[in-house]
């Protein structure tokens, strides 16, 4: 009983000093009546930058700590629907004290000056303590919240590329039927250049070679891309992206959306760019989202059209600078009834880094209209080159046979024949008639023998 008195005293005393004693109130008062005041969080409505302000007042009324901590509860419960995590509530915390910047406690009364700028450095061993998650999202080819930029030539297969990693990381399937996804992850590709109906008929056949029936899973389409210089659109992708619980999300073309027309000269200039890829570099950073952004590559040089890409395949400045990983296709063969030979190298900071060659079969139907295939196989460079070798040596193989056939048939006919004589008589070339003349002898099909200086050659039975 005592301590509900007690407890009521202290209320009755706050209310007291609150009404009576506007003097002696503190910035976490005067924080608390602003958060009362702003919008509320509501989904779907901007609630995530309605919270995101809530976290700036707090940090501009010089508030951190436990304290900060105190308000976002307060608001998150009373003016958020739904509520938001922990998680999320301390990432908007702290990229809310990073957007203040010197901001920081402008509305503090109790400061008579700035807090002196620190570079809050710690020891190796703080540093090393600290948990830095690295995990893949997809194993050996995409590390999880970390910028991706996929890049290939025109007609390259970009697109259905990304909607094959979008579709698996959906769906917990592989990607290229190679590539395994630890954990299903709501996806999302705003693609503003193919179209609806390609993009129907592209997901519905990479769906249907992964063996997936209906359509009831998480992954989300677009065809309205964002201008990435305009702050309202970037608000809508993060917005879109944080409401949705979106893990992955990709957007395709970069050209259509990097460069306004006011600002289109800046794609050759490296700190623009920075600075307009940085708004993308944010969203990934306060939702946890991988961003991905896809974009065109130099076409190869004339004399090697189907050489491996490189990083430097990227047009315009800053893109190598912006990524922390990698997906770049080429062609390694000319395209054949609808098949695609390509070569794909994937890499990052993590530092993964490989080498691969797709082949990719959409098939080649009387009606293209009727719906293609989605025929995929991904195999990394020393697998494709010792497969190579082995379907060269097998072809070779095949070949010597009907050249030992053809020497056989001529020497059947009972006569002796050279060399010269039976390359003469089979067109083949020396090094081939002797190596078939060697096999027929050592397979006890025929014989030589010796005419002064000449070398002859016949059959023991006919074949």
């Amino acid at each position: 009983m005592g301590g509900r008195v007690r407890e009521c005293q202290e209320q009755l005393d706050e209310i007291w000093r609150l009404v009576f004693c506007p003097e002696l109130r503190t910035d976490f008062d005067t924080c608390r009546e602003v958060l009362i005041e702003l919008p509320e969080s509501n989904s779907g409505e901007g609630g995530h930058d309605k919270l995101l302000r809530a976290c700036c007042e707090i940090h501009r009324h010089g508030i951190e700590g436990e304290k900060a901590r105190e308000l976002i509860d307060f608001y998150n419960e009373e003016f958020c629907n739904p509520s938001w995590s922990d998680k999320e509530l301390e990432r908007k915390l702290s990229v809310a004290r990073e957007k203040v910047g010197d901001d920081f406690g402008k509305y503090a009364k109790d400061k008579k000056k700035e807090d002196p700028y620190d570079l809050e450095i710690i020891t190796v061993k703080e540093f090393l303590a600290k948990d830095f998650k690295r995990e893949w999202l997809v194993k050996d080819i995409c590390v999880q919240g970390e910028p991706l930029c996929v890049g290939g030539p025109q007609k390259g297969l970009k697109t259905t590329t990304m909607f094959d990693m979008a579709i698996s990381l959906a769906t917990g399937t592989e990607f290229l039927g190679r590539f395994e996804v630890p954990e299903v992850t709501p996806s999302l590709i705003i693609s503003g250049e193919s179209g609806g109906g390609t993009l129907q008929d592209t997901i519905r056949r990479i769906a249907e070679s992964k063996g997936i029936e209906g359509c009831d899973y998480p992954l989300y389409v677009g065809e309205k891309l964002p201008q990435l210089t305009i702050q309202a659109h970037i608000d809508a992708l993060r917005e879109t992206i944080s409401s949705n619980g979106i893990g992955f999300a990709a957007v395709d073309p970069a050209y259509l959306c990097t460069l306004a027309v006011d600002v289109s000269d800046r794609s050759s200039n490296v700190f623009a760019m920075g600075s307009i890829l940085k708004g993308v570099t944010n969203i990934g950073e306060e939702t946890g989202c991988t961003m991905c952004m896809i974009h065109h590559a130099k076409k190869p040089p004339f004399n090697a059209p189907f050489r491996q890409p490189e990083l430097t395949d990227f047009t315009g400045a800053g893109w190598g600078e912006w990524m922390r990983q990698w997906m770049i296709l080429s062609f390694r063969d000319k395209v054949k009834s609808g098949v695609f030979k390509l070569w794909m190298m994937v890499g990052g900071s993590a530092g993964h880094n490989e080498m691969y060659a797709v082949d990719a079969d959409q098939g080649q139907p009387e009606d293209p209209l009727i719906g293609r295939v989605w025929d995929v196989t991904a195999k990394t460079e020393d697998e494709h080159e010792s497969e190579k070798r082995l379907a060269e040596a097998a072809e070779r193989e095949e070949q010597f046979e009907i050249d030992l056939q053809i020497v056989a048939s001529l020497l059947a006919s009972g006569k002796d024949y050279s060399l010269s004589a039976v390359t003469n008589g089979t067109g083949l070339k020396r090094d081939t008639a002797e190596a078939a003349i060697n096999r027929l002898i050592d397979e006890g099909r025929a014989e030589e023998s010796s005419t002064g200086r000449t070398t002859v050659y016949r059959v023991l039975r006919s074949e």
